[in-house]
């Protein structure tokens, strides 16, 4: 279980100011989250077993990637967040960038530490890499590459690079079949996957689905595994629900069941337009003050 925030694309596009106030609204979830009081009957609150965040940006000259990973509560982590908000600085320069973040409440029975925090950074048969960071439990049972005792969603992360290339595992993402056996409720994943090499790009992607765990379990499952989205031709943004009432901006909506978005960014040259699958043509955003005009 856990909070996510994800941002992808050309970074005036996706405004500094929108995501510090995207950014301070994951930390306000991830200290006091209703829905995941609901799921729980009042036995939990927080998503405090540790934090982390992936970003990486790409500029004229210079780029970089950062992985970052802590134990602590993002709410206590002062230091962790202001290198956070501080590597943002010139990630919000740059021709694109990509972030994802994450906050994590263990399933029952799952270790709490550092080697169980998200996001998990893996490497590809052909030299790539895969970052992923998920929402959710899945069956161990119908993964080839499991770790036991860890973090279920670890095992997801080397599950999907295994695969290989950006097609190979978009594809199994896209599999309404193999999501069916996989999920053992959430399926919120977050994942940047770079095929290095001449002509080499980053896929940025998120795929919102869910299993209910329980029957009977109904609206508060739903409601916590819910995820909104802002996007426009350069970008999207993605978020957990409780980040998406918090924030309450009219441009986030509600993303359906079963959408899985990606985008491709480019190692060499200029985002192009039209790159962001998977959403429906909306609104160009009012780049003011990112709302829809």
């Amino acid at each position: 279980m856990c909070r996510m925030l994800m941002a992808s694309g050309r970074p005036g596009d996706i405004g500094g100011a929108r995501l510090r106030v995207l950014l301070d609204m994951f930390r306000r979830a991830s200290e006091e989250d209703p829905h995941l009081r609901a799921i729980t009957g009042g036995e939990d609150s927080s998503h405090g077993d540790g934090w982390g965040y992936y970003l990486a940006w790409r500029g004229s000259r210079t780029g970089g990637e950062i992985l970052y990973r802590s134990p602590l509560p993002v709410f206590v982590d002062e230091d962790g967040f202001l290198g956070l908000e501080m590597s943002l600085r010139m990630a919000l320069e740059s021709r694109w960038m990509a972030l994802i973040v994450h906050s994590r409440k263990a399933s029952r029975g799952l270790p709490v530490t550092l080697l169980d925090v998200h996001p998990f950074h893996t490497l590809t048969p052909r030299g790539g890499s895969l970052v992923l960071a998920h929402n959710g439990s899945v069956n161990l049972g119908a993964l080839e590459a499991r770790v036991e005792g860890r973090s279920d969603s670890l095992s997801l992360a080397l599950e999907l690079a295994r695969m290989g290339s950006a097609d190979e595992v978009i594809g199994r993402l896209e599999d309404d079949e193999w999501r069916s056996r996989v999920a053992r409720g959430g399926l919120n994943v977050a994942f940047a996957l770079t095929e290095p090499g001449e002509g080499g790009f980053v896929v940025a992607g998120f795929l919102h689905d869910y299993k209910l765990p329980r029957e009977g379990d109904g609206e508060a499952f739903e409601r916590y595994y819910a995820v909104s989205g802002v996007w426009g031709e350069r970008f999207f943004i993605t978020m957990s629900s409780t980040i998406a009432e918090l924030y309450g901006g009219g441009d986030a909506l509600p993303l359906e069941k079963g959408t899985l978005v990606t985008q491709v960014l480019p190692l060499e040259g200029d985002l192009e337009p039209g790159l962001v699958e998977g959403l429906p043509v909306r609104e160009e955003v009012d780049k003011a003050d990112g709302r829809l005009p």
